[in-house]
Order: structure tokens, then C-alpha cells, then sequence
């Protein structure tokens, strides 16, 4: 598309100025050889389209949670544009409401805006309702150390001694040396009994002062 302009003197002139290619598009084409405004030149450069890309209505956070965008929903206020919110926390607050509720393990009352929204089963993007529970500060981080223990002597990281069983870091603490170490010495052939024993030799490296 094409269109006469005139110049700021009054001359009038016959060259044309281009418009951008895309439909609807009436912006000056100022990328000349793709027949394109700088907006869709820059969008085809990034995605490989001209075509405006709609937003994934759920997308995956780094740590597991689902995330949403539901538009106009109540948790969305305030927020910049282009943020999305924990789906958790939406399915929670669409089911109770965003009042005061009872902390799922301790009975604490406790203010959604101050609460955790806790997964029963500790499966991050399981969030039916029913999976679902409000959570106080304290008991969501107990909760958390519990499932960190959970993942560790799943990995095979616990080791247990005299009916006790602790991860390797806690043993390797207890006497005073690191957890590379006592990982060194069981798969040296060591004991158990000896390798969550003995001290560090004398030859050993010496703690920070």
C-alpha cells in the first residue's frame, strides 16, 4: 500500500511513501526491503511471524507451581501487566475465599494474604481442590524441611547407624567432618560404625577459624 504525501514547503511531489505490509498495519514501512514497520520487522526477527502471539494460559514456574493469567479475577488487581499468579492460590481463593481461614496443621488463623496454600500430596501442579490446604508460615517451612528429608533418603543421601537415621551431612557434622568425607570413607570400605565415629585424622584439613 502506497500513499502521496507533500512536502513541508508546499512543493508538491509525486514519490510515494510505503506502508507496512500487514493488514490493518498503517504504519510507515521504514524496513523498505521487508515492506515492513518497525514493529512487525521486529516481531518477525524474534518469533518468526508477523502475527501477534497469544500468552500460554498456563506456563510452568522454575519450581514446579502452575502459573495463571485469568483475566479480571480478583488476585490479578494491582498487578503490572503481563503478571501472572499461582494457580494454587487462585483454585484456593475461588473454592474459601480470601478471608481468614485455619491453618490445615496447627489450627492457627491465619489471613490468605499471610498464609501458604499447601499441596497435601507435595505434587506441585496437583491442584485440585481437595489437594489443597491453608498453611501457616511455621508449619509450611516444617512442612518443607519434611519433604527435603523425604527427597534426600529417596536420592539415598540418609544413612542409618545404631536405629538413627540421618542424611550423610548431619552424621559428617556430628563428628566434626565433611559429608564429602564420610561419603570418601564409606566408599573406601569403611564401617559404619567407624565411618560415623571416628573423628577427623590429624592429617586432616583444619576448620576455619
Amino acid at each position: 500500500m502506497t500513499q502521496q504525501f507533500q512536502k513541508m514547503d508546499g512543493r508538491k511531489i509525486h514519490s510515494t511513501l510505503q506502508i507496512c505490509r500487514v493488514d490493518g498495519c498503517e504504519k510507515r514501512a521504514n524496513r523498505v526491503g521487508a515492506k515492513l514497520c518497525e514493529k512487525h520487522y521486529m516481531r518477525l526477527r524474534r518469533k518468526g511471524t508477523t502475527d501477534k502471539t497469544t500468552k500460554p494460559e498456563k506456563i510452568e514456574h522454575s519450581h514446579g507451581y502452575v502459573l495463571v493469567a485469568p483475566k479480571d479475577h480478583p488476585l490479578m488487581q494491582g498487578k503490572p501487566s503481563g503478571s501472572r499468579i499461582y494457580e494454587h492460590r487462585m483454585m484456593f481463593f475461588d473454592k474459601y475465599g480470601g478471608g481468614e481461614h485455619q491453618c490445615y496443621w496447627c489450627n492457627e488463623a491465619i489471613l490468605f494474604q499471610d498464609m501458604h496454600v499447601d499441596h497435601l500430596n507435595a505434587v506441585k501442579h496437583d491442584n485440585r481442590i481437595d489437594n489443597l490446604v491453608a498453611a501457616c508460615p511455621a508449619c509450611n517451612r516444617a512442612r518443607g524441611i519434611q519433604k527435603m528429608t523425604e527427597t534426600k533418603r529417596q536420592s539415598g543421601l540418609m544413612l542409618t547407624y545404631n536405629g538413627e537415621t540421618k542424611h550423610v551431612s548431619q552424621w559428617a557434622s556430628d563428628i566434626g567432618i565433611s559429608s564429602s568425607s564420610l561419603r570418601h570413607r564409606l566408599k573406601n570400605g569403611w564401617s559404619i560404625d567407624d565411618a560415623v565415629t571416628k573423628p577427623r585424622g590429624k592429617f586432616g584439613p583444619k576448620g576455619i577459624r
